[in-house]
């Protein structure tokens, strides 16, 4: 049954995989204006980061200290493999020196076992104050001294890694945190990691099932806490992409999260693809992945007074939650009460099944109500249906004739000169299936659509023109050094119109 899964997963993995790379061959394919700025390569951002590193720890004064972290923290994309080898690199001045330099800017800092001086009853707005307390200001108007610098870009450090939206930032703070050379950062670490949220959930998540590390289990969870993200269903809703929903889906599988069974049982039937990979494989793991940790047993004390005869586990783990939660799903769904020599791997495939089933035959009724739509030219009411289609099952087989409608629309807005809505239509419509003649004619339309439009927004149109020459119309052969260019375009419209089609489904689903 896992290998089963597994196979399921893998097709989609691989499916979404090629999109991507089609998408970065040939983006440019679907641009409606002029191209960007050209973005800087990630070796060039790794150099800068390393040179203002450099110029914080050797600024002379406050101006040039704030300014240049600043500058640090607004480098795109994050340089995180360079942050994070900072933080870990071997310092020449001692953290005592480091310490006394931060308690003097009047940062809270704990002492050398990780304890904070417990102070009085603070009320919420003490609370507040303290965590907007900024250490960067008053740290770098301390006279220069051994450690100063080091400090100061060990905080400039900090704050950069948190301005990211990756994952793997917030996971290197937490470790950070708990280095001994990050311990005295730590109230600014947590700080910044509420700050990150919810790009440190993952991070978090990691951290508070350190089974090696009790302090930062704990520290974790409360910065969950703090954040109110505890609750793995919080969390996911937290996520703004699906990229940060499947980083947190992944934390949860590999940190053996077991308080997160319940939310990824909600989310193996995701409308999105992606999604709902992550959310099987999460499962998966769950259920047929390592063994998990054995919880603590005692015995347990009876409503008279005496204690039970053996010693009981003081929770359930996740494999045990996960056999309830999709025993009660089952019944649930179908009826059915499963019997109890029933295997997880079995009735994780027959519910699996059964959501695939049910998608299936909703996505086939839908097809067919689409279809009508179409052959009574409501193309409209038709498309919105097929997009809905194309979010959950990008290979629907039966997309092919989902072509006529979106030919339809894009014929429409070209003959009312919306050239660029016209173009995205075209574009659309040779997506649904390049290796249609239609399709392929529809591509050629796409670029001189574009075209139309570069040239009526008063820009340069060559390159469009020159591309939708290249495009095999009736025969025509491409020639060889321009195939890869086309081939790019062609795998760029596919990418964006699952891009489309997905975010059409969730809106709606949202509204």
């Amino acid at each position: 049954m896992k290998s089963t899964c597994n196979n399921r997963l893998r097709a989609v993995a691989i499916f979404i995989s090629c999109l991507g790379v089609g998408l970065s061959l040939g983006s440019s394919a679907l641009a409606e204006q002029a191209p960007p700025l050209e973005q800087p390569s990630k070796q060039d951002v790794a150099a800068s980061a390393t040179a203002l590193l450099e110029e914080i720890e050797a600024a002379k004064t406050s101006e040039q200290r704030i300014s240049l972290s600043t500058d640090l923290a607004a480098l795109k994309p994050t340089p995180v493999e360079v942050l994070a080898k900072h933080l870990a690199r071997k310092r020449s001045s001692s953290i005592d020196a480091r310490r006394a330099l931060l308690k003097a800017s009047g940062a809270e800092v704990p002492d050398e076992s990780g304890r904070f001086k417990i102070p009085k009853r603070q009320t919420a707005k003490e609370k507040e104050r303290k965590d907007k307390f900024d250490w960067l200001p008053a740290l770098a108007k301390q006279p220069t001294t051994p450690g100063l610098g080091e400090a100061l870009s060990d905080v400039a450090t900090i704050r950069a890694l948190a301005a990211s939206t990756n994952p793997e930032a917030g996971r290197a703070i937490v470790r950070f945190t708990f280095e001994e050379e990050g311990l005295i950062y730590r109230d600014e670490c947590g700080r910044y990691l509420r700050k990150m949220s919810p790009y440190s959930l993952p991070g978090l998540i990691y951290g508070s099932q350190s089974r090696k590390d009790k302090s930062m289990s704990r520290y974790s969870r409360y910065q969950l806490e703090r954040l109110d993200r505890q609750n793995a269903h919080k969390a996911l809703a937290a996520a703004p992409s699906e990229d940060l929903k499947i980083a947190i889906l992944t934390a949860y599988a590999e940190s053996q999260y077991r308080e997160a069974v319940f939310a990824v049982l909600d989310n193996v039937d995701h409308v999105a693809p992606r999604v709902r990979a992550a959310s099987r494989n999460a499962w998966i793991e769950y259920v047929s992945g390592r063994e998990p940790p054995k919880p603590p047993e005692r015995k347990l004390e009876l409503p008279n007074g005496k204690e039970t005869d053996e010693k009981e586990p003081l929770w359930l783990d996740h494999r045990v939650l996960a056999d309830t939660a999709i025993r009660a799903r089952i019944k649930e769904l179908t009826g059915e009460k499963m019997p109890k020599t029933a295997s997880l791997e079995a009735l994780t495939e027959k519910l699996f099944t059964f959501y695939d089933d049910r998608r299936a035959q909703a996505i086939n009724t839908d097809f067919e109500a689409g279809l009508a739509f179409a052959q009574a030219g409501k193309t409209d009411q038709a498309i919105a249906i097929f997009d809905r289609i194309l979010a959950q099952n990008p290979t629907f087989a039966r997309r092919t004739e989902m072509l006529p409608a979106y030919l339809a629309e894009a014929k429409s807005l070209e003959a009312s000169e919306n050239w660029k809505a016209a173009a995205v239509a075209y574009g659309k419509a040779s997506a649904i299936a390049p290796d249609d003649k239609d399709a392929q004619e529809a591509l050629q339309k796409h670029h001189l659509a574009r075209a139309q439009a570069l040239k009526a927004a008063g820009q340069d149109n060559t390159a469009a023109l020159a591309i939708a020459e290249d495009v095999p119309v009736a025969g025509k052969t491409v020639e060889p050094t321009k195939k890869l260019m086309l081939f790019g375009g062609i795998a760029a419209l596919g990418a964006s119109l699952i891009l489309l089609v997905v975010g059409l489904a969730v809106r709606r689903r949202r509204g």
